[in-house]
């Protein structure tokens, strides 16, 4: 057997064990308590002390690390009646890809979520969340489109921030031709994605271009604080913030 299938079953199967019994085991390989987490959350942290950590090595091996975490962690795959990647142009001429999901039952005149992944703007991508965007496609009824942009170190910032601010214009561009409703349009984004995404909004702000109707920031790191836009009201939802601008 492939062994990170082997390790992705045996993984799952401990995870539906009870609570009780996951706190114990943590407890074990712990090195200090995490007692106050919840029990499952409190057993991957214990996992992944034993793996190396995404800055033990060189840039390549934390992005296969991060590829092999997210396969080992990953929703279910699910099927969707349109995956399509388009070539979005940059200020410079080159393109990017960002990939478009559009599930079944979404409406003839769509909402849209534009989607930034996460990996502290280094790892990461549009494949590597692709079953992510799936499941939020088919659990919404909403087109999403997952925005490749450029990684560090080989792109500093702000190379990331232009990419997905580009992908907010062409989503502006081209609701018409997607089946969109340009009234409903939302950025979300998990970590170095929700900062993305707050950052999206803020550059439309000052480019006078119109803004999304909802964020969704993910254990973000946003830019919150007396400078923060005023009308932009954050309500915590667990680990993650929405704002309706």
């Amino acid at each position: 057997m492939n062994p990170a299938v082997f390790e992705r079953g045996a993984v799952r199967a401990l995870m539906s064990l009870p609570g009780a019994v996951l706190d114990k085991l943590s407890a074990g390989l712990e090195t200090h308590s995490r007692s106050h987490l919840d029990s499952r959350l409190r057993f991957l942290l214990a996992l992944s002390a034993a793996k190396p950590t995404l800055d033990s090595g060189t840039v390549e091996q934390a992005r296969r690390l991060y590829r092999d975490v997210i396969n080992l962690l990953d929703v279910a795959p699910v099927s969707l009646p349109v995956v399509v990647d388009h070539q979005v142009p940059r200020d410079d001429g080159s393109s990017m890809r960002v990939r478009r999901y559009r599930p079944a039952l979404a409406p003839r005149v769509a909402p849209a979520i534009l989607f930034m992944h996460g990996g502290g703007f280094t790892v990461g991508g549009v494949d590597e969340y692709d079953r992510l965007c799936r499941y939020i496609a088919d659990r919404t009824n909403a087109v999403v489109l997952s925005v490749d942009y450029r990684l560090s170190p080989e792109h500093p910032s702000p190379a990331a921030a232009e990419d997905c601010l580009a992908a907010w214009r062409w989503l502006l561009d081209n609701t018409a031709a997607m089946g969109l409703d340009p009234q409903r349009l939302a950025v979300m984004g998990d970590s170095a994605g929700g900062n993305l995404s707050a950052v999206v909004c803020q550059q439309a702000k000052q480019a006078g271009l119109p803004l999304p109707a909802l964020q969704v920031l993910i254990y973000p790191k946003p830019p919150t604080g007396p400078s923060s836009t005023p009308r932009c009201r954050p309500w915590a939802r667990a680990s993650a913030w929405i704002w309706p601008c």
